[in-house]
């Protein structure tokens, strides 16, 4: 386990996807509702769009950084593919045993 670590075998982005997703997407909401309450402190019809500031940048942030941490698993998937068709290829570890050979066609 630690060599795997130490010469960067194993990833650790994947595992820690998720939690990084969901910390970014507080932070990108929390700032959302920062900056409409901003712009609402401008008074008048600022205070109208406030609200509407705060949702078009929630949402719009939120899609960019789901689409973001999707790319990054679906290159970490990649990965893991091409390391167990590598294996399979080579005869390595995660190779599938030899298929039977076909019995010779009857000759007619």
């Amino acid at each position: 386990m630690l060599t795997e670590f130490l010469f960067l075998r194993r990833m650790l982005t994947p595992i820690y996807m998720q939690i990084i997703f969901w910390v970014l997407l507080a932070i990108i909401w929390l700032s959302a509702f920062g900056v409409g309450i901003t712009i609402m402190w401008g008074g008048g019809v600022m205070i109208l769009l406030g609200p509407i500031a705060f949702v078009v940048i929630g949402v719009l942030y939120s899609v960019i950084l789901r689409i973001g941490c999707e790319l990054t698993v679906v290159v970490f998937k990649i990965y893991d593919e091409l390391v167990a068709f590598h294996g399979t290829v080579r005869g390595g570890p995660s190779a599938a045993p030899p298929a039977a050979a076909a019995p010779p066609a009857p000759a007619v």
